[in-house]
C-alpha cells in the first residue's frame, strides 16, 4: 500500500503560494538527498513582489546527482497556472514581450553561466507540444 499518493490535479490546483511552498519542500528534500544544505537553497516566501524572473536561486553547489538541482548556479521560476508552450519564452522577458530585454535576475543568472528552470504545475499534453513546435521535437515540451 502506498502511504502517499499524488494525482495530476493535486498539483494543478495548488495555487501560486502553495505551489511555491511545495516546490521549496521538494528542493529541500532533494538537497538533503544530494548533499546540499537548506541554507544554500533560497526560496523566499515573498512571491508577489518583483523577483526579476526567479522564485528560487541555488548558488555554487555540487550535488551528488543532478536530476533536479544542477551543478553550479541555478534559478527556478514557478508557475502554478497552465502556461501554453509558446508562452514559455515570454516568461524570460520584461512585460512578457519577447522583443524586450530579459528580466534582470534571469540576465544575471545566464551571464554567470547559470541554469534557468521554468517549473510548471500543470500538464502540457503531447498535442500542445506539437502545436507549439511543429516539425520540431522537444523532449520536455518547454520553449
Amino acid at each position: 500500500m502506498n502511504v502517499y499518493s499524488l494525482q495530476s490535479n493535486d498539483l494543478k490546483n495548488l495555487g501560486q503560494r502553495r505551489a511555491v511552498e511545495f516546490f521549496r519542500k521538494i528542493l529541500w528534500a532533494e538537497g538533503s538527498r544530494v548533499g546540499i544544505g537548506r541554507n544554500l537553497i533560497d526560496v523566499p516566501d515573498c512571491i508577489n513582489v518583483g523577483d526579476g524572473g526567479l522564485d528560487s536561486v541555488i548558488e555554487n553547489v555540487t550535488p551528488l546527482s543532478v536530476e533536479v538541482i544542477p551543478s553550479g548556479l541555478s534559478g527556478f521560476q514557478v508557475k502554478s497556472s497552465d502556461l501554453r508552450p509558446e508562452d514559455c519564452k515570454k516568461e524570460l522577458h520584461k512585460g512578457k514581450n519577447r522583443q524586450a530585454p530579459l528580466k534582470p535576475e534571469i540576465r544575471r543568472l545566464l551571464d554567470n553561466n547559470g541554469t534557468y528552470i521554468l517549473v510548471l504545475f500543470a500538464d502540457i499534453t503531447s498535442q500542445m507540444k506539437r502545436r507549439s513546435n511543429p516539425g520540431r521535437t522537444n523532449q520536455n515540451g518547454l520553449c
